[in-house]
């Protein structure tokens, strides 16, 4: 089973106050098991204690994996599946897994631009350029560990760099 979320373009969505276009309050603390449909092509940032955590297409949500989820932002359209088999949960468990190494990958980076410039390459691998580019820089400060001005710093040298690859091709 899928249900479908259009985020595009991309929404908040705050644990505490629900609407009707946007998750149910039991999506992040219940059965079944869930996963973004593995076409889908958005992504989610889940906003928890003292971190935020990124959901890609494949990947497990919910159940007690974000039992202390506090807000959600939603990147694209958004494709919710049941996970049936033992196989089904494995894989996207996997995805899952896949996705907090990458975040762990760059959280290890001492310098903070690097930090922030490393964390919007991954989502612009994850979600597309135009997606990544409409994320508040507060949601992507918090998956990267670094002040949002750091990450306004960060997209103007990644332009600056995308414009002079443009130029010498």
């Amino acid at each position: 089973m899928i249900s479908t979320l259009d985020a595009s373009p991309s929404t908040l969505i705050d644990a505490a106050s629900f609407t009707q276009l946007t998750l149910p309050p039991s999506l992040l603390s219940n059965e079944p098991f869930l996963s973004l449909a593995p076409d889908c092509s958005g992504g989610l940032i889940l906003q928890k204690s003292f971190y935020a955590d990124f959901v890609s297409p494949g990947a497990v949500v919910g159940g007690d994996f974000d039992a202390n989820c506090t807000a959600i932002y939603a990147i694209g359209k958004i494709q919710f599946q049941v996970l049936e088999t033992h196989a089904e949960r494995q894989e996207a468990l996997q995805q899952r897994m896949d996705c907090i190494e990458k975040l762990y990958q760059v959280a290890s980076v001492s310098s903070s631009l690097h930090r922030a410039s490393l964390m919007l390459n991954q989502l612009c691998d994850w979600v597309g350029i135009h997606e990544a580019s409409e994320i508040p820089a507060e949601w992507v400060a918090r998956l990267a560990g670094v002040q949002p001005k750091t990450v306004h710093l960060a997209w103007e040298k990644y332009w600056q760099d995308c414009q002079l690859f443009v130029e010498r091709s």
